[in-house]
């Protein structure tokens, strides 16, 4: 199995100056972590680049593989990570139950719409 997560020489710009600048990082696939570091460090750009809410310089020496892949449909990446952020939570509506929030993951959305329908097996789970 390829691993979780591969970052070789990524920069990330925000603004004017890079957020990451030529960070290497390898997560095994079932490896559990932790990003801890002070305000500005870094962390939340990280996640958002994982994530594809932000990307990388697209560069000679540089490469970002999820699962051993650099292409993603980001919905579908969104299905194979789970990722606690407190960002997430600004996102969450007041009327959600806490079944809905879990309920949400397994459509990579931050609510259940209309147009979602659990099956018994994400009920089960929850």
């Amino acid at each position: 199995m390829p691993p979780l997560l591969e970052l070789e020489n990524v920069t990330v710009i925000r603004g004017e100056r890079p957020a990451l600048q030529n960070v290497s990082l390898r997560i095994e696939a079932g490896e559990h972590v932790c990003i801890l570091g002070p305000n500005g460090c870094g962390k939340s750009t990280l996640i958002k680049t994982i994530t594809r809410e932000c990307y990388p310089l697209a560069r000679e020496g540089s490469a970002m593989r999820i699962l051993g892949r650099e292409r993603w449909d980001i919905f579908e990446l969104r299905t194979h990570l789970g990722i606690v952020s407190p960002d997430l939570l600004a996102l969450c509506t007041t009327d959600s139950t806490g079944r809905d929030v879990v309920l949400s993951g397994f459509f990579s959305s931050t609510r259940i719409f209309p147009h979602h329908h659990p099956h018994r097996e994400h009920l089960e789970h929850v």
